[in-house]
């Protein structure tokens, strides 16, 4: 299962923007969420490692409803089985 590189890590840094933006609403201060430029590249390899874990297991899981269920999914929408 490859994935992109790229697209993984935009999706990290999107997913870190979110989580950033949100910070205020869980008691969070900027210090605790600083920008992803300003994240030790350490922070960001492991943001980027859990986005591929996250996304390989939801690929996974799509995959198995779908064996699981082959008449589930259409060919225009799908609907979740996990």
């Amino acid at each position: 299962m490859a994935m992109n590189l790229e697209k993984v890590e935009g999706f990290a840094e999107l997913f870190h923007h979110y989580y950033s933006a949100l910070a205020p609403d869980f008691g969070c201060t900027e210090v605790e969420a600083p920008d992803w430029d300003r994240l030790p590249a350490n922070e960001r390899r492991r943001f980027v490692a859990a986005t591929r874990l996250a996304l390989q297991e939801s690929e996974s899981c799509e995959s198995q409803a779908r064996r699981s269920s082959p008449g589930q999914f259409g060919t225009e929408g799908r609907e979740c089985g996990c």
